[in-house]
């Protein structure tokens, strides 16, 4: 009597759930860089 479906879907839902969150914060951090970056050169710009 084994049940690998139940266990395989929690670990696959818990990689699903770490891939989505680590692609969340690539996403976040590279909307923040690209802020930093137009704010950098307005202000190089400005000078």
């Amino acid at each position: 009597l084994h049940e690998p479906k139940a266990s395989d879907t929690i670990t696959l839902n818990l990689q699903i759930y770490n891939f989505s969150t680590c692609s969340n914060l690539t996403v976040v951090l590279l909307w923040v860089f690209m802020a930093f970056l137009v704010y950098y050169v307005k202000h190089i710009s400005r000078e």
